[in-house]
């Protein structure tokens, strides 16, 4: 198995993200140099294994617009592309709980129309231990520069519609209060 540098992976995380989405290289190496970690091509499944991650606790673990890609027989409706929806985010809330802090937060950018909010990602978060603290409607402006972006297949870094009812739901390993805050 050959091993690289913590600088060379980041050097070909650099240049495979700017062939991809050109825009976000200024952006990741902004946060970088604040102190970020940012993970691209992650694999929920095996968030563990990944040596940048061992030992390390977050304050906050921000997901913005999960999607488990697009493939041309299955829209947004199907079963099937549901499924994977429900999957990928499951694996997210199960692996991002072990490394959050005690008062840590995940944070999940997320539409709350049909058919995205079939996916039920509150019941999911629940089930990995995790309790829904606020919901807020997702401000881009929170994010300086930004331009949501498909990931890889149909349409692959073009912007995609955040329709009338983008919002962010913030969960905690602690259920804080009962009266939990929505803000529209």
């Amino acid at each position: 198995m050959k091993f690289l540098s913590f600088f060379s992976c980041l050097y070909i995380y650099f240049e495979t993200l700017n062939r991809r989405l050109p825009s976000s290289k200024q952006h990741t190496f902004d946060l970088w140099r604040l102190g970020c970690l940012v993970l691209h091509e992650s694999d929920v499944h095996i968030m563990p294994e990944y040596p940048e991650l061992v030992n390390r606790k977050f304050d906050r673990i921000i997901y913005n617009f999960p999607h488990a890609g697009h493939w041309p027989e299955l829209h947004e409706k199907h079963p099937e592309l549901i499924r994977r929806h429900k999957e990928l985010l499951s694996g997210f809330f199960k692996r991002s709980r072990k490394f959050l802090k005690e008062d840590g937060e995940v944070h999940v950018a997320h539409r709350d129309d049909e058919p995205y909010n079939i996916w039920g990602i509150v019941k999911l978060a629940k089930k990995a231990g995790l309790f829904l603290i606020e919901k807020v409607k997702f401000r881009p402006e929170d994010y300086p520069s930004y331009s949501n972006k498909r990931g890889s297949r149909i349409r692959s870094g073009g912007s995609f519609n955040l329709g009338d009812s983008p919002m962010t739901f913030k969960f905690s390993p602690v259920k804080r209060n009962q009266n939990m805050v929505i803000h529209i």
